[in-house]
């Protein structure tokens, strides 16, 4: 089993994919380092969708919504960059269905990447418009 990873890995590596090196989690910040950069993932909060809002659109199960903030520490030029996580877990009776996306590199401040995470938690963005959200509100800000 292990000889397989590290087979799987080599051959990575060799296609000149990034690499993951390390992974780890430190007071709940999730550790990966990529190539000669290192990424930090950190849980940012979480909501469940409002039960009468999700009536309205006839779903009648759970919706679970977690946000984390995600901070990658260039090597090159020792700078960070901060982007958005966001994973909707729904709960179908006995069956859990998972939806993650991701929006990396959007932004050089961790206090507006907060300012955006709340909004997103506030307003219980979901993964499939992270992406439009997220460029609506950094469209808006370069507006004003």
């Amino acid at each position: 089993m292990c000889r397989n990873f590290i087979n799987d890995v080599y051959k990575l590596y060799k296609q000149k994919v990034d690499l993951i090196l390390k992974e780890r989690y430190i007071n709940n910040v999730q550790i990966l380092k990529l190539g000669g950069n290192i990424q930090m993932k950190t849980f940012y909060g979480v909501t469940f969708m409002n039960k009468e809002k999700l009536k309205e659109v006839g779903v009648f199960h759970p919706i679970k919504l977690e946000y984390y903030k995600l901070r990658e520490e260039v090597k090159y030029n020792n700078s960070e960059v901060y982007g958005i996580e966001i994973v909707k877990t729904e709960y179908i009776g006995e069956n859990v269905k998972v939806e993650k996306a991701i929006k990396e590199k959007i932004i050089f401040d961790e206090e507006n990447t907060d300012n955006i995470l709340d909004l997103l938690k506030n307003g219980e963005v979901t993964p499939i418009s992270l992406e439009d959200i997220v460029d609506d509100i950094l469209i808006s800000k370069d507006e004003l």
